[in-house]
């Protein structure tokens, strides 16, 4: 079992060369509205630059705690001089990034997230249900896209034929940390829309209840792939935080998985994940920080077979110190 702590490596996708045209302006979007709450702001807050580029580049990202420090007792960082010293690294990392798209997880509230945009970017949060630790994952654009939205959807776990070996009562379980947005692409000529969902699920990979949870939040987030992506004819991607491992396509570490989560987004739903493009010995995104553990694979983004023919480079930024 992985401990929560450890240092996080982004993972990154550039979509062009091979065929991907300029972005597409969309004509809905609103971006100076009130979040309903401090945690949240749905609608975007800030000015996307619009950037039209055959490449785009997309990017998930744990920032590990980024939190302002207030009333944080419960995070590594309880004082706001260390919130603000994390938010400035990660400040820093979004910078060299240069993403046309981040999804970050652990994020507090659309004001902290703000903290590391730099201008031209809009910052979007739909406030998670997870009580425990206040974490949501933030999406930072600089390309318009629809309203964030969440599913408020349960799913029984533990799933049938799960391979996890919890032993508990049946129960029900929401996605807790998510959003499913839209944004319009121009491939190949086409104009298209893609349905982006943002995740971070349920962490430590091989524990048996956070393992059949997991399988029961990828049931969740297919419900979601299947009616605002399927049903609408859109190409998909989903990115983040999936806190578990693939067996398609092994880790530095050869790290197995005891859940079917990504087994299921990838073969019941038909996308790819694109870590298939990664040498073995880039494949991870998490490193224990007193080396007690092996490297890990834990983010990922996934793709539909449609998007597959222009990926022109993926990588893990392991030079990345900010978490």
């Amino acid at each position: 079992f992985f401990p929560p702590a450890g240092r996080r490596a982004p993972c990154a996708m550039w979509l062009g060369a091979a065929g991907l045209a300029a972005l597409v302006a969309l004509l809905f979007g609103f971006w100076f509205h009130e979040s309903r709450s401090p945690y949240e702001c749905p609608e975007g807050r800030g000015t996307p630059a619009h950037r039209a580029s055959k490449n785009l580049r997309i990017v998930a990202y744990n920032t590990e705690w980024l939190f302002d420090g207030l009333g944080d007792g419960h995070t590594p960082r309880t004082t706001p001089a260390q919130g603000s010293q994390h938010a400035a690294a990660i400040r820093k990392e979004v910078e060299k990034l240069d993403a046309d798209m981040l999804v970050l997880s652990e994020v507090e509230t659309c004001h902290v997230a703000a903290s590391v945009a730099p201008p031209g970017y809009a910052v979007f949060i739909v406030a998670s249900t997870d009580s425990a630790t206040r974490q949501n994952v933030a999406l930072v654009s600089r390309l318009p896209v629809q309203r964030l939205q969440r599913s408020e959807a349960r799913h029984a776990f533990p799933v049938p034929n799960s391979s996890c070996g919890f032993q508990g009562a049946t129960s029900r379980t929401t996605c807790s940390k998510h959003f499913w947005t839209v944004f319009r692409l121009d491939i190949r000529g086409s104009s298209t829309e893609v349905l982006l969902v943002g995740v971070h699920l349920k962490a430590v990979p091989n524990a048996p209840r956070p393992c059949a949870q997991r399988e029961a939040q990828a049931r969740v987030l297919s419900e979601i792939v299947r009616e605002h992506g399927h049903a609408s004819f859109r190409e998909i991607i989903i990115a983040g935080d999936f806190n578990d491992f693939d067996s398609t396509n092994l880790d530095i570490s050869g790290s197995m998985p005891a859940s079917s989560v990504l087994q299921h987004l990838t073969e019941d739903l038909g996308l790819v994940a694109v870590s298939d493009y990664l040498a073995v010995a880039d494949r991870y995104t998490w490193e224990s920080r007193g080396g007690e553990f092996p490297p890990a694979m834990l983010d990922h983004i996934l793709i539909s077979q449609g998007l597959r023919g222009v990926v022109h480079k993926v990588w893990v930024d392991h030079g990345s110190r900010a978490s």
